[in-house]
């Protein structure tokens, strides 16, 4: 092997493509804006035909749409909150203690889907951070002004 050759390990390797946070940021919303396009189903498993037996297998889980989503949004508000404003802080806030409240009205119960629930709350708040990012300057930035 040549004595400039460098051996990259998996551990230290940094993709080198990578705009820093905006960059994350704004996959992460394209990632929100990807899923909630689509529907939003519950998860379930996927089974194989049944086998000489009758026996089927299970072969996937097809995840949760609306969990999926609520975590995305959730994740974007994680990485933008060290960077709120005092309007976003009052205003996630308010959508936080809603879900909160919402959460204890009906969150253990049996007969409400507390998953399609929590999916129109996080939609409120991820309305919230597109405002904020806005407020920023980050969204015409990033080609998603028309």
């Amino acid at each position: 092997m040549p004595e400039d050759a460098q051996i990259i390990d998996g551990e230290n390797y940094r993709n080198t493509n990578t705009g820093g946070f905006r960059e994350v940021i704004m996959n992460q919303v394209k990632k929100i804006v990807n899923t909630y396009s689509q529907e939003l189903t519950k998860g379930f498993m996927k089974y194989s035909q049944p086998n000489q037996f009758g026996i089927q297998e299970p072969v996937a889980y097809i995840p949760d749409g609306r969990k999926s989503y609520s975590q995305s949004v959730e994740a974007l508000y994680d990485l933008l909150q060290p960077k709120f404003d005092e309007k976003a802080k009052e205003e996630t806030n308010k959508i936080k203690e809603k879900i909160v409240e919402k959460y204890k009205d009906y969150g253990e119960s049996k007969t409400i889907d507390w998953d399609k629930e929590k999916v129109k709350l996080m939609r409120e708040m991820f309305q919230e951070l597109c405002l904020f990012l806005d407020r920023l300057g980050w969204l015409e930035e990033s080609g998603f002004e028309q």
